[in-house]
């Protein structure tokens, strides 16, 4: 089975999913301005430019292992974590299945489906199943320990502590929900806070959302970011309060707040309209590393990604495609096409289709750096898993 593509426009149309929250106003503060501008732009870029580290780790292929779409990927400890809609694969480093939890089904034990999921222990993990608004707790075993029900869409999750949990919702408001995060204490089920109120315009139109929302503060260890694809501002999240941190001017296009505005009949509608403006809007990813941010925006239905210097907090680079000269041999890759999964040790990583790699290398290599490339991948052929590439500055 191949992981299957999908680009920009069907992902934003398609996804008409989402969610909400309940009651706590974010605290005024004056974000930073990160600039973004066009005299930096290059269309392509060697990865060896931006990442220092890359690791290619290609996950076993048998018939226990099929991946479908993928939901998240979690590196921790030793082990890379990889949920698709249906199932959940533990891998070692190299690669290899360690371990596999599969419960999808009506029963009472059962998930209706995976949104994502958090690693609790190396026994334990939690998974959120948006369907049927419930948070399973399942160990290796297959065995369901606990599960939480909750009434609201939640689609995203993020452990902020060993019993404190962050959803994201979105901005599908009801009267069970008007924010877009909530705090959930695992040991009492209960939320703790709400966060973010869901503007009543947006919840008529706005429901797309993004594979990632949160990374990790570089320096403090219970603090992350939050963003959202259409919000051009990013959140810091410390001490249990949620602020502006980073205001977004993207080459002066931003969307003005007064389009939001208007009466849209649904997304459709709304999109319709924004491609018909000169718009860039944001944010797909925000990253911070120790002298440099990594941020991610949308111009003209592409994906673009940029390095911003926290010494002046404009980019230095400004990208969207990456070939990755290091350990595929130049294989280039469309970041508007591709997925990519933020981790909470900085590291970036991307799910790669095997059988793209080895028909760039026909048309592309000659007949040793072909040799060296099908090494990394370890081929077999084109129903094989993903390669993971594992990227950090």
């Amino acid at each position: 089975m191949r992981l299957k593509r999908f680009n920009h426009f069907s992902l934003l149309t398609a996804l008409l999913l989402l969610m909400g929250c309940g009651s706590q106003q974010t605290k005024e503060s004056t974000p930073v301005q990160l600039m973004i501008s066009s005299k930096i732009y290059t269309d392509k870029i060697n990865n060896s430019t931006v990442f220092s580290s890359v690791r290619c780790i290609p996950l076993e292929t048998n018939l226990d292992v099929l991946i479908d779409d993928i939901v998240k990927i979690i590196h921790k400890e030793n082990f890379i974590y990889v949920a698709d809609r249906f199932a959940l694969y533990k891998f070692n480093e190299e690669g290899i299945l360690c371990g596999k939890i599969k419960r999808n089904g009506p029963g009472p034990k059962e998930y209706h489906g995976i949104a994502d999921f958090e690693i609790e222990t190396d026994k334990t993990v939690w998974i959120l199943s948006r369907t049927d608004k419930t948070l399973y707790r399942y160990t290796w075993d297959n065995v369901l320990e606990n599960s939480i029900k909750i009434n609201y869409w939640a689609t995203k999750m993020y452990f902020i502590s060993p019993d404190t949990i962050c959803v994201y919702v979105g901005n599908e408001r009801d009267e069970n929900n008007q924010h877009q995060l909530k705090t959930i204490n695992l040991s009492t089920n209960s939320v703790i806070n709400n966060h973010l109120e869901i503007d009543e315009k947006k919840a008529k139109f706005l429901h797309v959302h993004s594979a990632n929302h949160f990374s990790k503060d570089f320096n403090r260890q219970n603090e992350l970011y939050f963003f959202n694809i259409f919000d051009d501002e990013i959140y810091k999240w410390s001490n249990n309060d949620i602020k502006p941190a980073f205001k977004m001017n993207i080459n002066n296009k931003n969307i003005p707040s007064s389009f939001y505005e208007h009466n849209y009949n649904d997304v459709r509608e709304f999109f319709q309209s924004l491609f018909r403006g000169n718009y860039a809007y944001g944010t797909v990813l925000f990253m911070e590393y120790e002298n440099e941010y990594l941020y991610a925006y949308l111009y003209e239905k592409e994906r673009h990604f940029s390095l911003i210097s926290k010494k002046n907090n404009e980019a230095i680079l400004d990208f969207k495609i990456i070939n990755e000269d290091v350990m595929l041999s130049g294989f280039p890759i469309n970041l508007t096409e591709q997925s990519y999964f933020i981790q909470k040790n900085n590291e970036l990583i991307l799910p790669l289709l095997p059988s793209d790699i080895v028909e760039y290398s026909k048309s592309s290599l000659n007949a040793e750096s072909q040799q060296k490339v099908y090494q990394h991948i370890k081929y077999t052929d084109e129903n094989q898993n993903p390669v993971l590439l594992i990227l950090n500055r």
